[in-house]
């Protein structure tokens, strides 16, 4: 096999902001640091960018991660006729969404299920995010590999507190609520009755309420914030817990919670599940509990044995930098991404042609670079899209109309409002229609108007 000597890689996301963790672990961070590689420049967008298209078509190897859109079907097998690659990320279980996450209105239509196998089966190859969603979904293409969540950068060793008591925390989503609940009551009672205890929370205020009964003195509350925003709110936590149930979707998660205590020196106290059961060591490097009696039976020890917090925070560490570093472990999707590119047949490009496409990229509107990697920011148009689509799974259609609409005054020539716009009341066929009429190649608004 030659050895490709340089490429272009683009990966397109699912509307989201920047600030999310699932944005920052499975997008900036490996294409950060793929971007470091000799030769290898990466662009990163999502799906509502006026200029997807037309990027997208620069790349050696297209990344489309977890879309649900049926208009990147021509556009893969147009790529694999010029021998360029294009590989699906899968890294959530969309067949058992639970009603509590915010996704599951979308991935709870059947179709929209059915797109992203689609897409999966389309592509040159699949990546997944767990080993579990291999065991899965592994079947719906003949390359697959798998990509788990690596830290990117690890704080400066942190001070330890020495004596009795003990900061607990825990940061999360709605879509954690469940398992929050589970372990709410005896944790509950064990804050009330404990000496020097804490209870730290940064969460929805419904999962905040399972928590009412324990005095306001014990707890603390921050609001849901970015993913550096619960990076600084760990600062001050001790033991970080991880409930986690057994059900399909939950099986399919990233340790990425372990991951994140371990880095910053925290005790990990984790639910016994293969998630968590395949990296935490019992008292070597965290603590496994089977239920609620067993959470606050180890987190008893640990209030009361400061030099058992201190092994158990370091051990965690260590397995961290041992193996868990994205740096250590990018060269692995960069292997994968060469050895696609080879098999496709196509002539390996120069550093030069590569270096010439990403320029081009670096000159379109929201561009934010750094040496070989870009972001292409949301300007107001795709900020427009990304309210609208949020509102209208959100139930809110006067104002994801409204947000469409104005959206198509900025730019008359896109497609993306109008396609939008079909979901809310009385544009279905008028508005399909002016899709078609800006893009005639448009599957997913021929498929939607043959439902009208």
């Amino acid at each position: 096999m030659n050895e490709l000597r340089s490429m272009l890689a683009v990966q397109v996301d699912v509307p989201a902001a920047e600030t999310t963790g699932d944005f920052h672990y499975r997008s900036r961070a490996p294409s950060a640091f793929l971007a470091k590689r000799p030769g290898t420049y990466v662009v990163n967008l999502t799906n509502e960018h006026r200029h997807k298209a037309s990027v997208a078509a620069l790349a050696d190897v297209l990344v489309l991660n977890m879309l649900a859109d049926v208009d990147w079907l021509p556009l893969i097998r147009l790529r694999r006729a010029r021998g360029r690659i294009t590989v699906y990320e899968w890294n959530d279980d969309v067949f058992h969404v639970p009603p509590s996450n915010p996704r599951h209105g979308f991935y709870s239509v059947p179709r929209n299920r059915a797109f992203v196998r689609l897409l999966a089966e389309a592509c040159d190859a699949v990546q997944f995010s767990s080993p579990a969603l291999l065991e899965k979904y592994g079947s719906v293409n003949e390359r697959t590999a798998v990509f788990p969540n690596h830290v990117a950068a690890v704080p400066p060793d942190r001070r330890f507190r020495r004596g009795p008591g003990l900061v607990v925390g825990w940061g999360g989503s709605a879509g954690h609520y469940h398992d929050m609940a589970a372990v709410a009551g005896p944790l509950g009672d064990w804050l009330r009755t404990r000496p020097g205890v804490e209870l730290r929370l940064m969460c929805s205020e419904e999962i905040r309420s399972l928590f009412d009964s324990v005095p306001e003195s014990l707890k603390k509350r921050a609001e849901p914030g970015s993913l550096f925003d619960y990076y600084r709110f760990l600062e001050g936590v001790e033991a970080g817990i991880g409930p986690l149930l057994d059900t399909p979707f939950n099986r399919s998660r990233s340790d990425v919670k372990y991951l994140e205590y371990a880095a910053r020196g925290i005790v990990p106290v984790m639910q016994e599940c293969p998630v968590y059961g395949a990296v935490v060591e019992p008292g070597i490097n965290g603590l496994l509990f089977g239920d609620a009696r067993e959470l606050v039976a180890h987190l008893d020890r640990l209030r009361e044995d400061w030099r058992l917090r201190i092994r158990l925070a370091q051990g965690a560490r260590a397995r961290v930098m041992g193996g868990r570093l994205l740096e250590d472990r990018i060269h692995e999707r960069a292997t994968f991404y060469e050895e696609l590119v080879a098999s496709g047949g196509a002539r390996l490009p120069s550093e030069g042609s590569v270096r010439d496409r990403f320029e081009s990229c670096c000159a379109l509107e929201g561009a934010r670079r750094n040496g070989r990697h870009l972001i292409l920011s949301p300007t107001p148009f795709e900020l427009l899209l990304r309210r609208g689509l949020y509102a209208l799974e959100g139930g809110e259609l006067a104002f994801a109309e409204r947000c469409f609409e104005e959206a198509a005054s900025l730019e008359p020539a896109s497609y993306l409002p109008h396609l939008y716009l079909a979901g809310c009341p009385g544009h279905l066929a008028s508005s399909l229609a002016a899709a078609l009429e800006r893009n005639p190649r448009s599957l997913m608004a021929r498929l939607l108007l043959e439902n009208v």
